[in-house]
């Protein structure tokens, strides 16, 4: 009888040494970046046509080049051990600026994506600062791991806080743009600093839970591992990936506007996600304009139509950033 008990208490052991290894695997693969796996990218007169190829669309970026803008340094709202680098675009003095975040690894500042906004919102006369966030580009290193927006957020706001401080921004002519996981991060300094006036998002997950499960089912793994992945994820990384989430714009926007596009064929961030915020926002009767676009797969909206997308970029930026003050 103790035999078999030994038995049944082995294999309870290793099935739950087996969960245990399939969490940390998960939150592993989620999370972990190498430091040097940052796509090849360029500054805006000198893309590389790598950079500017998405899966279904070769774009041509001749038409959206910049001049380089001066690099700058600052630090993360709250940590001078965090370093941040980035790109000022000046085109008039008096304009409102939009800090434009890049999405997770391999994009960092220079990277096609944000650099196409940049160029559209430069092009009908808005500034803009362009950002690496911590662990990514020319930005302070701390380790290999992304920490889903729950600390990256602030590296908005030490961005925030850079345009006030040393280029005399007023509160109300500073927006963000955000990209992927940079909209998320956005959305949730957003929702941390009443004082930023609007962001635009593209392309955000709703929270990490949902995002969670799609990881799951496109790894071919039990969605029963997103809870414990994220309570060991608190070991790994030293933070809740629930913490704060990209609703939480809805719940602190305090009117400010919000603008939500995104690719209804988004294979990397579902849809679906975008349609729940949009649910959410209505029942908060948040100030919350949408551009779904029918047939785009992620981030591909700006490629697939570049002037239309401009277009939208400024009419919500006019509208929500002020020119005095």
């Amino acid at each position: 009888m103790i035999k078999y008990l030994k038995v049944i208490l082995s294999a309870l052991i290793g099935i739950a040494v087996i969960y245990l290894l399939l969490c940390v695997v998960f939150i592993y693969k989620v999370t972990h970046y190498g430091p040097d796996s940052d796509e090849v990218g360029g500054w805006p007169n000198s893309w590389l046509p790598s950079a500017v190829i998405t899966q279904n669309i070769q774009f041509d970026s001749s038409n959206w080049y910049v001049e380089n803008g001066v690099p700058v340094h600052f630090s993360s709202r709250g940590r001078d051990d965090i370093i941040l680098s980035g790109a000022y675009h000046e085109v008039n003095k008096n304009a409102p600026v939009v800090i434009v975040v890049h999405g997770i690894k391999p994009s960092h500042k220079a990277s096609s994506s944000p650099l196409l906004v940049s160029a559209m919102l430069l092009k009908s006369g808005f500034n803009t600062l362009r950002i690496d966030l911590q662990n990514y580009g020319d930005s302070t290193h701390l380790d290999s791991f992304i920490r889903l927006g729950q600390t990256e957020y602030k590296d908005i706001l030490g961005a925030f806080d850079w345009l006030l401080q040393y280029k005399k921004y007023h509160p109300s002519k500073v927006g963000i743009v955000g990209l992927s996981l940079g909209a998320v991060t956005s959305a949730i300094a957003f929702s941390q600093e009443p004082q930023l006036a609007s962001v635009w998002l593209d392309s955000p997950f709703f929270d990490f839970s949902a995002m969670c499960e799609h990881e799951l089912t496109v790894r071919k793994m039990p969605l029963y591992l997103c809870r414990d992945s994220i309570r060991i994820g608190r070991l790994i990384i030293g933070i809740n990936p629930n913490a704060i989430s990209c609703k939480e714009a809805l719940l602190n926007h305090g009117s400010r506007p919000i603008f939500l596009t995104h690719g209804e064929n988004d294979s990397r961030i579902p849809f679906s996600h975008s349609e729940l915020f949009k649910q959410m926002g209505d029942q908060y009767q948040t100030d919350l304009d949408t551009w779904f676009i029918p047939g785009a797969d992620h981030l591909e909206g700006m490629y697939q139509y570049p002037y239309h997308y401009q277009e939208k970029l400024v009419q919500f930026f006019s509208r929500s950033l002020k020119y005095s003050g």
